[in-house]
């Protein structure tokens, strides 16, 4: 049996809300190449996974990353 696992992205600003954080600091923290893992599709088009914004929440919150 096969099973297909959806990955749920996030558009920057649905990114920000769910991190409680400003599209300014995703945006400083791509830069930095720091903060959450994203994927870039298209130039324009930046998205989070679901999946890579919980375990930064996770890993942060543990001590794991200095913000």
């Amino acid at each position: 049996m096969s099973q297909d696992h959806a990955v749920a992205y996030l558009r920057e600003d649905e990114a920000a809300l769910y991190l409680s954080v400003s599209v300014g600091l995703l945006r400083k923290w791509r830069k930095l190449n720091i903060g959450p893992a994203f994927s870039r599709f298209t130039p324009r088009c930046v998205r989070y996974s679901v999946y890579e914004l919980d375990f930064y929440a996770l890993m942060t919150s543990a001590g794991g990353h200095d913000e």
